[in-house]
């Protein structure tokens, strides 16, 4: 580790620094598996993790590389997003803390609207798996980062931002239920204002509506939910 991370440091060529990550990468993913990830039933090891030592360090890079570098070096933030997401996976590697840095960054990438569309997926993707094993940092800092996004009142609607896009990945990320109470609690405090913008409206009953039925989440909203009523009085979920 020591060889490589002074390598790196060296090497002048963008192309070179990205040869060099995608070796740590793997190397990540081979300590993954011994390691385990975040909430494993598995025993920990006994023996401490090696990476341990290299943290700051290997935080600071694959943070440079991904923020840092110009939205035209695909490749050098594609790999640097993969090592970041590998990172925040390994048990006890991440401090709190340095996850929800990655989390804001993830969510700086999707809501950049000229970012490139495969660094976009893969952020959330990224951000799928952080609220696997982190949902708190997801409820915490993702949902209040993209709520934002949403305007307030109908003075505020732009035509040129992706309020659609934005509830997408909302949907998508509240993987467990305790996210999606709370996911549902924060539209809830929108739903007025959106509701009186027919044309995201509409899209924003879809959006949720499918998402609800894809992972089968819908039968079991009890009538008595809020949303459930909002949702079944504007016309567009069929019992």
């Amino acid at each position: 580790m020591p060889a490589l991370l002074l390598i790196h440091s060296d090497a002048d060529a963008l192309a070179k620094q990205r040869a060099l990550m995608e070796i740590l990468n793997l190397l990540f993913q081979s300590t993954l598996q011994i390691f385990g990830t975040w909430g494993d039933l598995t025993a920990e090891q006994v023996l401490s993790n090696p990476l341990t030592e290299y943290t700051d360090r290997l935080f600071e890079m694959y943070s440079r590389a991904l923020m840092g570098s110009l939205r035209e070096e695909v490749s050098l933030r594609i790999t640097a997003l993969r090592g970041l997401i590998l990172l925040c996976r390994i048990r006890r590697l991440f401090q709190e803390s340095e996850i929800g840095m990655v989390v804001q960054y993830f969510d700086q990438v999707l809501l950049e609207v000229e970012e490139k569309e495969e660094i976009k997926e893969l952020a959330l993707q990224g951000l799928k798996d952080i609220s696997k094993i982190k949902p708190n940092l997801i409820m915490d800092i993702t949902f209040p980062a993209f709520m934002a996004q949403l305007p307030d009142s109908e003075k505020e609607v732009d035509p040129s931002k992706p309020y659609t896009a934005t509830l997408e990945a909302l949907a998508k990320l509240s993987l467990g239920r305790s996210v999606f109470q709370v996911l549902l609690t924060r539209l809830l405090n929108k739903l007025d204002v959106v509701l009186r913008g027919k044309v995201e409206a509409h899209r924003f009953i879809r959006t949720i509506e499918a998402d609800l039925v894809k992972r089968k989440i819908w039968p079991n909203v009890p009538p008595s939910n809020s949303f459930y009523a909002v949702v079944c009085s504007a016309g567009k979920v069929r019992e």
